[in-house]
């Protein structure tokens, strides 16, 4: 077992069980009425052919609400679900246009709608409100939080290359792609985790069962396959499954998780206000899956060569990629990059380093591929114009605009 996975395990070990308000059990008219009155009966939803109309209707009418909330709640407080629940088809959507390769198709799972808004009201809701209020979810994780935006993310960035920039500070930066968060993560690790923050055992062995007997059909323009796949011990089949309403929040308890491992000696980006009496220490931003780490000198050695922040960066990548193995996610390292911000000073005037006069690498190994793989290192210069393409859209394909930013 490699030590990052042992850091996780005691990071489940020692969480703070403060959180262990009891979660409600059985779903309340109000609360089903309210949800399915704001839902787009336009959405596709439960395999079984049922409608998300039916239960629309089924709210406005209080005798078949009574019904459908006492059905819900059977499970909740049996742990026994519905075997029509086990029942999901995959839809495939193309990524880019007429793309169809397989690694370039976005897919859909459509689950049985009482089923997936039961987590909804269940678990999503109980659990992001208890995240919130306990004030305990890194502030670099931008994405699934009610209150935070991606544009914050992008303009913390911002800031934070300016502010180097502006003081003329080395900075090595990394952005992280991982891959298909929702689809790798570890089903007994979040349920263990969802029975420390208080979900109840029935609650959590309706869920683990249905996840455990789902069976999966493939959908596309051509139709709905036949044939179906499902979970077995030589393929064991993780997470959610993008589409489900759960899927945000528990993928936050496995960043919860991973950021709650990392070790103290893990380096960071230190900021320091003019007058030095206070300072800010963060790691990076992170958007849902896509995350970038950053690490500058200390405050203390701030006259550290750049070569050696280059491999506290490379420290810190991997420490990050093995943790998010743990959790069974993985990156794609064929798509991550980093750059460096470093600077020569020729008669006062202070230029930024290219790759060739400040030359650097980065290797990481990922669990999915042990073999080291080399990082690609971009200049600074193309660095700032990819990352501050989220800024401006413009047209309909989402196309972003590429503001010129002055590097010296």
């Amino acid at each position: 077992m490699i030590p990052e996975t042992i850091a996780l395990l005691q990071t489940l070990a020692k969480f703070n069980h403060t959180l262990r308000d009891p979660i409600p059990l059985q779903i309340q008219e109000l609360t089903f009425q309210s949800l399915y009155n704001i839902l787009d009966e336009r959405s596709s939803s439960s395999p079984s052919g049922q409608h998300l109309g039916h239960y629309r209707a089924a709210a406005s009418y209080i005798h078949l609400l009574a019904i459908h909330c006492k059905m819900l709640s059977i499970p909740s407080l049996t742990g026994i679900p519905a075997s029509r629940w086990s029942q999901i088809t995959d839809v495939m959507l193309e990524k880019q246009h007429e793309n169809m390769r397989l690694h370039r198709l976005h897919i859909i799972a459509l689950q049985e709608s009482d089923f997936n808004q039961r987590n909804r009201i269940l678990i999503g809701r109980p659990l992001m409100h208890k995240l919130e209020d306990s004030g305990i979810l890194p502030e670099m994780q931008h994405g699934s939080h009610p209150s935070k935006t991606c544009h914050s993310a992008v303009l913390n960035k911002v800031i934070t290359f300016d502010t180097h920039r502006y003081k003329k500070q080395t900075l090595a930066y990394i952005e992280n792609d991982a891959m298909g968060c929702f689809d790798r993560m570890m089903n007994p690790l979040l349920l263990i985790f969802l029975r420390i923050l208080g979900v109840s055992r029935p609650v959590l062995s309706a869920l683990a069962s249905t996840w455990e007997s789902a069976f999966h059909r493939i959908c596309t323009q051509y139709g709905t396959s036949d044939i179906q796949y499902s979970n077995n011990p030589i393929c064991r089949l993780f997470g959610p499954g993008q589409g489900s309403t759960i899927g945000p929040p528990l993928w936050l308890l496995c960043f919860l998780l991973i950021y709650m491992s990392l070790s103290k000696q893990a380096p960071s980006i230190t900021l320091r206000s003019p007058t030095g009496d206070k300072s800010i220490t963060y790691r990076g931003e992170s958007f849902v899956d896509d995350t970038g780490l950053g690490v500058n000198p200390s405050p203390v050695t701030p006259s550290t060569h750049y070569s050696t922040t280059i491999l506290q960066l490379q420290h810190l990548a991997q420490e990050w990629e093995k943790l998010l193995f743990g959790t069974g996610g993985a990156l794609n390292l064929q798509k991550c990059f980093w750059f460096l911000l470093s600077w020569k000073w020729n008669n006062g005037r202070a230029t930024l380093h290219t790759i060739q006069s400040a030359p650097g690498s980065i290797k990481l190994t990922s669990g999915d591929n042990p073999e080291v793989v080399e990082i690609l290192h971009i200049k600074p210069s193309e660095t700032f114009r990819t990352l501050d393409v989220y800024i401006t859209p413009s047209g309909s394909n989402g196309a972003m605009t590429k503001p010129d930013i002055a590097l010296t």
